[in-house]
């Protein structure tokens, strides 16, 4: 839990895609991410036990964009439509994916360093070389057994184990990145990003005062165990409700005072609270179940009241969360890294555009 609010919530967020060196696609979020924070070290560190939604669901439509482009530029003869079925099929696993597409008759004919180099491109990765380097790159066989652990949730010590082996050279910086000149913002987008900081610090205040208070009252209805907060992953303030506004919280939080990691599982919860009230009493608090699947039959079995054509509707509008954030971004401005992000947003300003879209298609 340290490691990951005090330090690799920005990796996960900047560069923690699925797909990678290794096999599977979580194993390749944790390394890109152990990997990014450690090869392009943040210049400030700051502590965040809550994930920006829209951050968050944009490094899915990022990683999706990267497998995608992937394999249709390892086979160039491949459909977009072909390689989604090959990923659904192969559960994201991009090597597995490659062997279907083989096994199916496709030739390979992009080299790895094309296909890396299209996937960092599509995925919007800070830096693109410095990732096709990495990808095509023999992870240490001393790294395998910790992302090979099965269900066993790495801890601070593992993290930081992970990390001294990836530190450069695998993997370094391309030479765009240590030799640009970080652009220097102008005095009033300096102001602006750090008013978005300051918002989201206010932000990250009020909802982990809910998700507590939502805690105490889960305890005390249920009887049962108290639970500590680990980190809040999504937060919706917009529940239409024209009787009295409220909002929607999913976050991930442990058992407390229990002795082993099998006991202190991480469980997910929502919580539908209204976060104008004084007393932050949490309208519904319940654990969210990933094991069943009965809202995808009553969907396909046209029962549910969310429809397929809504969901498809739902995949279009991601489309827009694919480029930069401003408000998001701005969060985790980090002035030696970011040399885009501070031209862009000095354009942006310049141009008295006070909200730009930067939008990028698959392929």
């Amino acid at each position: 839990r340290e490691a990951l609010c005090l330090r690799h919530h920005r990796g996960l967020l900047k560069a923690g895609y699925c797909f990678g060196p290794m096999d599977d696609p979580v194993s390749n979020i944790l390394l890109n991410t152990i990997w990014y924070d450690t090869v392009f070290p943040p210049e400030e560190e700051f502590l965040a036990d809550m994930l920006c939604t829209r951050s968050l669901v944009r490094a899915e439509i990022r990683s999706e964009a990267g497998l995608i482009n992937f394999l249709c530029t390892r086979f160039p003869d491949l459909s977009e439509h072909d390689a989604v079925v090959f990923l659904l099929e192969a559960n994201a696993n991009l090597h597995a994916a490659v062997s279907r597409a083989q096994g199916d008759g496709h030739d390979p004919s992009g080299s790895l360093e094309e296909a890396y180099r299209d996937a960092a491109l599509a995925a919007w990765h800070p830096d693109p070389e410095a990732l096709v380097k990495f990808g095509v790159s023999t992870v240490p066989s001393s790294v395998l057994p910790f992302l090979r652990a099965g269900d066993c949730p790495l801890s601070a010590e593992d993290v930081e184990a992970i990390s001294a082996f990836l530190e450069p050279p695998l993997g370094s910086p391309s030479s765009w990145s240590c030799l640009a000149k970080p652009e220097k913002l102008s005095p009033m987008v300096c102001d602006m990003v750090t008013l978005h900081q300051e918002n989201f610090e206010n932000d990250r205040f009020i909802f982990r005062g809910l998700v507590k208070a939502a805690l105490r009252e889960f305890t005390e209805k249920t009887m049962g165990p108290e639970y500590q907060l680990h980190v809040i992953c999504g937060v919706n303030t917009r529940v239409v409700d024209y009787s009295h506004p409220y909002c929607h919280i999913n976050f991930w939080a442990r058992q407390r005072g229990s002795p082993s990691a099998a006991e202190t599982a991480l469980k997910l919860f929502f919580v539908e609270c209204g976060y104008y009230d004084e007393d932050k009493k949490a309208v519904r608090c319940c654990v969210v179940d990933p094991s069943t699947d009965a809202d995808f039959e009553e969907m396909a079995c046209g029962r549910h009241t969310v429809t397929n054509e809504e969901l498809i509707s739902y995949g279009t509008n991601r489309a827009e969360h694919v480029g930069w954030l401003k408000e998001e971004d701005e969060v985790y401005f980090d002035p030696q890294w970011d040399f885009k992000l501070a031209e862009v947003i000095n354009k942006a300003n310049e141009k008295k555009d006070v909200n730009p879209v930067y939008t990028a298609s698959i392929r």
